[in-house]
C-alpha cells in the first residue's frame, strides 16, 4: 500500500536525545582574532546573491536533420530585503509536519558547528597564507623538518618579533572585546594542536596554566606560556600537514608509513 499521506515517524528521547543536543566541537580560536568591519547606521539591512535560473522543461520538436536550439544556462544576482529572505528558502514537508519540529532538536545544532569550523578554517588559512614563515630547527624549507618544536625555535622566532615592532596581544578582536588575556605578563598568542601541545608542554621553562597568578583572563584553550608566547589548543589547528625529512628519533609524528616527519604549520599572532 503506497499513500502520500505516509512519514516517517523519528523519536529522540533519553540519553540518545541528550547527546545529539551536547555534542561537544573543537575549539574555534583563529576567529576571536579575526578582523572585523563595522557597518554604518542603515546599512545592514539588504542582502544580495547568485540565483540560478530556471531551465526550460521543454524544447521545440524535433526534426530529423535539424539541431534544436540550445537552452542557456545563466545565473542572476538578487537584491532582497533581510526580512524577505526567507521567501526564498522552502522548508521539506517532513519538518513541517512535525510538532514541535524535533528533527532541529539535533541537526541544527550539527549544522552550526559545522558552519563555525569551516568559518574558523577560512579564517585559519587567511591567517597562514599572509604571514612570515619560520622553519623549526632554522631549516630553508619544511621538508627539511626533522625535529620536535624546540624551545631555541621559539626564541628565535621572539627576537624576529621584537625586532620587527611586534606588539604583543593584550586584548581579545572579536565577540569578548575588553576582557584582557594578561595573566602573567604581555604575551604573542600561539594556536597549535594537540600534538604541537605535547611538544611546548616539554620545554624546560614551559609554564603550565595552573601556575598564573589568576586564571580568569585567560584565552579559550590555554594550557600555558614559554617566555612572550601563550599556547592555546584547537583542534582544527592544523592549517595544512606536509612531509618532513626523515625522522631523527622517537617521539615524532610520520607520515608515509614512517618515512617522513609529519610537519604542521603553527600561527603566532601579534
Amino acid at each position: 500500500v503506497c499513500s502520500s499521506d505516509l512519514d516517517l515517524q523519528i523519536r529522540y528521547e533519553g540519553q540518545i536525545r541528550q547527546q545529539l543536543l551536547t555534542t561537544f566541537g573543537p575549539r574555534l580560536l583563529h576567529t576571536l582574532w579575526a578582523v572585523r568591519d563595522g557597518l554604518g547606521m542603515n546599512m545592514g539591512d539588504q542582502l544580495t546573491f547568485s540565483r540560478s535560473r530556471r531551465l526550460a522543461l521543454a524544447t521545440t520538436a524535433l526534426t530529423e536533420g535539424e539541431n534544436p536550439e540550445g537552452i542557456g544556462i545563466g545565473s542572476d544576482d538578487v537584491t532582497v530585503q533581510m526580512s524577505e529572505l526567507g521567501q526564498f528558502f522552502a522548508v521539506s514537508s517532513k519538518v513541517i509536519k512535525r510538532r514541535p519540529w524535533k528533527i532541529t532538536n539535533s541537526h541544527i545544532p550539527l549544522l552550526a558547528i559545522n558552519w563555525a569550523e569551516t568559518i574558523d578554517k577560512l579564517v585559519q588559512l587567511t591567517l597562514a597564507g599572509g604571514t612570515n614563515r619560520f622553519y623549526s630547527d632554522g631549516v630553508a624549507t619544511p621538508g627539511e623538518i626533522d625535529t620536535k618544536a624546540l624551545q631555541s625555535d621559539f626564541d628565535a622566532i621572539d627576537a624576529a618579533l621584537a625586532n620587527a615592532f611586534a606588539m604583543p596581544l593584550t586584548q581579545f578582536v572579536g565577540p569578548t572585546d575588553g576582557i584582557g588575556t594578561e595573566a602573567i605578563q604581555e604575551c604573542y598568542v600561539v594556536i597549535g594542536d594537540a600534538f604541537f601541545r605535547r611538544d611546548v608542554e616539554a620545554f624546560v621553562n614551559f609554564k603550565g596554566i595552573e601556575t598564573y597568578a589568576a586564571g580568569t583572563t585567560t584565552i579559550p584553550g590555554e594550557y600555558g606560556k614559554y617566555r612572550r608566547f601563550r599556547f592555546c589548543m584547537s583542534q582544527l589547528a592544523d592549517e595544512g600537514t606536509v612531509n618532513g625529512s626523515s625522522p631523527a628519533g622517537a617521539g615524532l609524528r610520520t607520515r608515509n608509513g614512517g618515512a617522513n616527519t609529519e610537519v604542521r604549520k603553527i600561527i603566532i599572532l601579534a
